[in-house]
């Protein structure tokens, strides 16, 4: 059984708490396991390396492998400037756990957290 989690709507944080949820998010997310993939060539074979999500130029981070739950899901995508965060299928173990914890921290620093501009729903 899949958890699937997709969020329709703005997020509903104020522009000064975005890029501190978005540090803070990332940390959750390393913490949990997250992990990017960077393919590289090396004498001719074709390696995956794992490596600690980190922010690129363009002020995202992304990744879809978990650590601990040694699994693949659906890429995950955090974007700095406007404090999103999204994810496809993200199963039900370690990977979605750290998903949905910083989905939580971002209700928690939302402008008004019991009643939200988006809609999050699940499906099992």
């Amino acid at each position: 059984m899949d958890l699937c989690r997709y969020y329709l709507g703005e997020v509903n944080l104020p522009k000064e708490k975005r890029q501190t949820y978005a540090e803070q998010a990332l940390k959750l997310l390393r913490a949990g396991g997250m992990m990017s993939i960077k393919r590289v060539d090396l004498y001719g074979r074709k390696l995956q390396l794992l490596y600690s999500p980190e922010w690129n130029e363009e002020g995202f981070a992304a990744g879809n492998y978990n650590y601990y739950e040694d699994a693949y899901w659906d890429t995950w995508r955090l974007d700095a400037e406007t404090g999103r965060l999204d994810a496809g299928r993200i199963g039900e173990g370690d990977f979605c756990q750290a998903v949905l914890v910083a989905k939580v921290l971002q209700i928690f620093k939302s402008v008004n957290p019991l009643c939200c501009n988006g809609l999050a729903f699940f499906c099992f």
